[in-house]
């Protein structure tokens, strides 16, 4: 669903999800990453906009506080796109038993060896001067299941899409039961601890 500029000018609920996944691409295995975001009605909760990216940031992969950096990432991700929609009041949301809301908050420093929390507090900061109107609220996820289960699907998405390389005209997956490398076509479903498909013969195992 794409947001229209024009009806995207009022107050708006921005929720985000940023996760991390070490997957087996070819024959390398990578720390691969993934935002999920929405952008919402502040007032009855109807969603306007929904989106993922990728997390390609390597300083953030490479994290030694590697959950809160993907997270901070993704909210950062979230305010620049919502930005380009000409949003310019928002509510973005952490969770509220996350450090994270802390950090954003001001109310705790992230630990000196943090470097990569502090540099990306300042980066979200930044974003935040440039809108009208930025509240950061604390978010119970267990108040708002459909949408957090929205928001990691399509972080998972992100990360899926960063596993498949071609050769010649095939496009192909690692299998992440068997690292046999097969075809998309080839794949069903997500099976629980994976953020992608696996091949047939895993399904029928």
């Amino acid at each position: 669903m794409k947001g229209n500029s024009s009806s995207l000018r009022v107050s708006l609920r921005l929720l985000s999800a940023g996760l991390v996944s070490e997957e087996v691409i070819k024959d390398d295995t990578k720390l691969v990453g993934g935002s999920g975001l929405s952008l919402c009605d502040s007032n009855d909760n109807s969603k306007k906009s929904e989106t993922n990216k990728a997390l390609r940031n390597h300083q953030v992969l490479l994290a030694a506080h590697l959950e809160e950096a993907a997270e901070l990432a993704a909210m950062i991700q979230g305010l620049s796109w919502a930005l380009k929609l000409v949003v310019k009041s928002i509510q973005f949301f952490c969770d509220d038993d996350s450090i994270i809301l802390d950090y954003v908050t001001d109310k705790v420093a992230p630990p000196n060896e943090s470097i990569v929390v502090a540099k990306l507090l300042k980066q979200l900061a930044l974003l935040q001067t440039s809108l009208t109107s930025c509240q950061t609220l604390p978010l119970q996820r267990s108040d708002d299941d459909i949408n957090s289960s929205s928001l990691i699907k399509l972080a998972r998405d992100a990360i899926a899409s960063q596993t498949t390389w071609h050769t010649n005209t095939e496009e192909y997956e690692t299998c992440p039961d068997c690292y046999a490398h097969v075809s998309p076509r080839h794949k069903l479903e997500v099976r629980s601890g994976y953020f992608h498909p696996i091949c047939f013969t895993c399904i029928r195992d």
